[in-house]
């Protein structure tokens, strides 16, 4: 009998068959997700899905970068979490003086940072008031939105690393795909694996003998993965990071 060729493609629901929690909603529930840090594009992903977080996949992630790209070209308005009055605020009043009372003038602008998370009151005395993103708010909201998807990455990075355990032999319909590629390659079929997963492609804890395994958006373990939407369109140069080939 000739030896077959054999293409497995993988995707998430292969890791979370094994047990893995892989789902988007795992990571964004994390202390790994960034979820707090001040941009418009974690404010908006924050948004989109409020009530219904556990039903998001992962091309969801990638389509409302999309939107999120859509909507401000659409409105040629750069969205931002703080007002112009806020960043004013920001940049000129120095939180030691402002706790003992000066610069009543942007009180407004102080009570509603205090709301949003962005200034707040220090358990220590001194000082009064600490703004732990003070230097990234003064700068702008692209600039933000960059970090953001940065941070988005490698604290997805970090989260499937420390999720990423070595799998056990289980009765799931993933582990015994598994176990059927690696004999039918020790039958001498030519197996390939294509996995659009960051995760580790592994038999009880060891990488696949004599199996080669093509990771399409990247390894979690290296620090490296694509996230982004579809590269096809002509985005302005300012929000090409949302691209797939930026990645």
């Amino acid at each position: 009998m000739e030896p077959r060729k054999i293409v497995l493609i993988l995707g998430n629901g292969f890791d979370v068959d094994l047990g893995l929690q892989t789902r988007y909603s795992d990571f964004w529930k994390s202390e790994f997700c960034p979820k707090d840090y001040p941009a418009p594009l974690i404010n908006h992903l924050n948004q989109r899905w409020q009530d219904n977080l556990e039903a998001v996949r992962w091309y969801d992630l990638e389509n409302e970068l999309l939107n999120y790209y859509n909507e401000i070209a659409h409105s040629r308005r750069i969205p931002d979490v703080i007002t112009q009055e806020e960043k004013e605020f920001i940049i000129k009043v120095n939180l030691v003086n402002y706790s003992y009372g000066v610069g009543q003038e942007y009180q407004g602008a102080a009570n509603s940072l205090l709301q949003k998370g962005l200034l707040k009151k220090n358990p220590k005395q001194f000082p009064k008031y600490i703004m732990p993103y003070r230097e990234e708010l003064k700068k702008s909201s692209i600039w933000r939105d960059r970090e953001a998807l940065k941070k988005i990455k490698e604290g997805l990075c970090n989260y499937l690393n420390s999720i990423n355990k070595p799998i056990p032999e289980s009765d799931t319909a993933a582990f015994h795909l598994l176990l059927a590629m690696t004999k039918s390659a020790d039958a001498g079929d030519f197996i390939n694996i294509f996995t659009f997963n960051y995760t580790r492609v592994q038999m009880r804890g060891y990488e696949l003998k004599e199996i080669p395994v093509h990771y399409m958006h990247g390894r979690c373990e290296d620090g490296k993965i694509i996230v982004g939407t579809r590269d096809d369109l002509q985005m302005d140069p300012s929000y090409d990071h949302l691209d797939q080939s930026y990645s």
